[in-house]
């Protein structure tokens, strides 16, 4: 009897711990790493974005001023002076074929 209580409690123990370690985990969805915040200051062309696209490594924001193209590392803003029809972009799409469209 005394032995079937001991393995009893190392049991109940060692589920205790397991539950406690699962419990510890982070959700991944919430992490910090996943959500980034981008303004003007780090190479968005407008804090207004209209829409959001990606197409390999980049991330594309259609804006009221333009489109940002951001690639992890590097920003890039294309505008009226660029060949845009309107600095006012309100959407922008990845077609099958990795031609982004405005």
């Amino acid at each position: 009897m005394r032995r079937l209580l001991g393995m009893l409690v190392l049991v109940l123990g060692v589920s205790d711990i397991c539950a406690a370690i699962r419990v510890a985990q982070p959700d991944p969805v919430l992490e910090a790493w996943r959500w980034q915040v981008f303004s003007e200051r780090d190479g968005l062309v407008s804090i207004r974005v209209r829409a959001i696209a990606s197409e390999g490594n980049a991330i594309w924001f259609a804006t009221d001023q333009g489109v940002s193209k951001y690639d992890g590392l590097l920003w890039e803003t294309y505008t009226v002076a660029d060949g845009l029809p309107s600095d006012d972009v309100l959407a922008v799409q990845v077609g099958a074929d990795g031609v982004v469209w405005f």
